[in-house]
């Protein structure tokens, strides 16, 4: 495609990064609101769509768009599937639970990357691409269709929603990004993770 490495690098590293990044905290606000299973499932779906699709490109400008919603579509998945698991799973299985969520990308890597080489070396990588994106496509329906979506912890403890003048229970008030981002950094634990996170990353 007659780019360098660099413009490479930033289209398929740097600049999916950091989109990712930045399109994960609305994410998580949305997923506040919006029924989670369904935007884990739109997010499977988008992603797996987007790396298909990338197997047509042409031109490193398509490679970007590709990325670029691949990039918004990844933001999609930490967030409602936490969110999902710990009101599925009480206190005591959580931190399991977690490990085995966070265990999921590395051994997709490794899945991944092994059967890209394969195919890559078997076919190229435009047919690569789009060999690899049909099978979340599936797991995006089998989501969306399979899924129960679990009550919310806030949701469950009605009892904790204030009545208004007449007498009905009211829902309870989300807390605001910034007062969770001071309830999070005064956790020494949790910047220590985030460093750690960050670092490996």
């Amino acid at each position: 495609m007659a780019v360098s490495d660099m413009v490479m690098g930033l289209v398929t590293g740097f600049g999916l990064a950091l989109l990712s990044g930045l399109v994960s905290i609305s994410v998580a606000v949305w997923a506040d609101y919006a029924k989670r299973r369904n935007v884990v499932a739109m997010g499977l779906m988008v992603f797996n769509l987007a790396t298909s699709l990338t197997g047509f490109a042409a031109n490193i400008y398509h490679i970007l768009v590709g990325r670029l919603f691949l990039a918004a579509a990844e933001a999609t998945q930490l967030a409602p599937s936490v969110s999902i698991l710990a009101d599925r799973f009480p206190p005591k299985s959580r931190a399991r639970v977690m490990a085995v969520l966070g265990a999921g990308p590395s051994i997709g890597i490794i899945l991944g990357l092994s059967a890209a080489g394969f195919l890559n070396a078997e076919f190229g990588w435009c047919i690569t691409l789009m060999i690899l994106g049909l099978p979340g496509m599936l797991l995006a329906l089998l989501v969306r269709f399979t899924l129960q979506e679990p009550v919310r912890a806030d949701e469950a403890s009605a009892n904790l929603a204030a009545p208004d003048a007449a007498g009905k229970s009211q829902p309870l008030r989300k807390h605001g990004f910034m007062s969770a981002l001071r309830c999070l950094l005064g956790q020494p634990a949790f910047v220590c993770m985030l460093l750690a996170t960050a670092l490996n990353a």
